[in-house]
């Protein structure tokens, strides 16, 4: 395994605590073995100013997506689907998800959002802060403008995260991803007719074919008509709720 490789290579070197440039000892870091709730709560800081709520992440604050993150990060469930109000943690949800594809489980991922500037701001106005307030994530990032394009992230154990929009079929049918998250696909629209009117939602599926049985695909929305793609997913899976007493 990489942490194998790493012992095997620095003993060939003589000495346990030879100085191999950091981006290859990182590389061969192996990736702790956590769910995506125990991850957060060890090691994932929120700023102040893009959350509700500051500082280390807990998930008592919004219990209910405790079962949210575990299924995202259960490498035997192949999709998840949030069907949810709004202003309830969704979108904060999957970007915990991401910071633990990267802190746990390196890969390329896609965000999709409906718009460009959706897009934008998720990545660099909240994704990016959680990053770089959070030192196991920091670590990963390189600090060198080429690897943090407009639309692509690239950071040091060899994780990527690609960005896309839900009316741009050409940003959802490049590369090969293993973990893609939909944000909001009750806002995207219908792709050009020479797609046959496709959803975005079946290409961001068809870029996961590579990664197989490992791939996953996230989606999420406040859905507004029951024929909209997202409800359609909900009902074709096993249908969870989070049910919640009365106030009154």
């Amino acid at each position: 395994g990489m942490r194998a490789t790493a012992d095997a290579l620095l003993a060939a070197s003589g000495e346990p605590d030879a100085d191999l440039p950091a981006a290859i000892r990182m590389a061969l870091e192996a990736p702790p073995m956590l769910d995506a709730v125990e991850y957060a709560e060890r090691n994932v800081v929120l700023p102040h100013g893009t959350n509700a709520r500051s500082g280390p992440f807990s998930v008592a604050a919004a219990p209910y997506t405790r079962e949210w993150l575990l299924a995202m990060s259960d490498r035997s469930v192949r999709q998840v689907t949030l069907i949810t109000s709004t202003q309830v943690g969704k979108s904060t949800a999957l970007m915990l998800r991401m910071c633990w594809g990267i802190g746990c489980d390196p890969s390329p991922m896609l965000w999709v959002g409906p718009r460009g500037t959706d897009v934008a701001y998720m990545i660099r106005r909240r994704l990016e802060p959680i990053m770089r307030g959070t030192p196991d994530l920091a670590r990963q990032m390189s600090g060198v403008r080429s690897d943090e394009r407009k639309d692509e992230i690239a950071l040091l154990n060899g994780s990527i995260i690609y960005t896309g929009t839900g009316r741009s079929a050409a940003s959802l049918r490049s590369k090969p991803i293993k973990v893609a998250i939909g944000d909001e696909v009750s806002d995207w629209p219908a792709l050009p007719k020479k797609h046959e009117g496709a959803h975005g939602v079946r290409l961001m599926r068809e870029r996961l074919r590579t990664w197989g049985s490992e791939a996953q695909l996230i989606i999420a929305t406040t859905p507004t008509i029951e024929h909209e793609v997202a409800w359609q997913e909900f009902l074709s899976s096993d249908r969870r709720r989070f049910w919640v007493p009365c106030p009154r």
